[in-house]
């Protein structure tokens, strides 16, 4: 299993955008029935769950947590964690969606609006046109 930096009790593994992209597609790949959640936690969510304990429980219950933000990977260096980069829920979306493209995988995209899902579904279907988008 990956090493981890504590940041303020929240368990970050310490691995770098390729290898959360990497153990991502084998979740997908292996077309699990049960729920797999990642969190992307910034320094507001770390601070937020100090006293939030839903979201504590949320965070704590997470499939894979990535630092979604460089004060998190510098709180970790400071306190000799030594996180290695940046994951951002962005990135890692871009990545998974160039697999995807590549594997023809399915998406599900759920969030904001209506209006600015399909939107969101219409770019993502340009650019990734063999990839299946399932709803939005």
């Amino acid at each position: 299993m990956e090493n981890y930096a504590n940041v303020m009790g929240v368990q970050f593994p310490k691995i770098t955008l390729d290898r959360t992209v990497d153990i991502l597609s084998n979740v997908i790949e292996q077309d699990r029935s049960e729920l797999f959640h990642v969190i992307t936690v910034n320094p507001e969510i770390t601070m937020a769950c100090q006293k939030d304990k839903s979201l504590r429980s949320i965070i704590d219950e997470a499939g894979l947590i990535t630092a979604d933000g460089i004060g998190i990977v510098m709180v970790s260096r400071l306190r000799g964690g030594n996180l290695p980069e940046r994951v951002t829920g962005y990135d890692t979306l871009l990545r998974l969606l160039e697999s995807g493209n590549k594997k023809k995988w399915s998406f599900y995209f759920l969030g904001a609006d209506p209006n600015t899902n399909q939107k969101v579904s219409e770019v993502i279907r340009e650019k990734y046109p063999d990839l299946l988008i399932l709803g939005n």
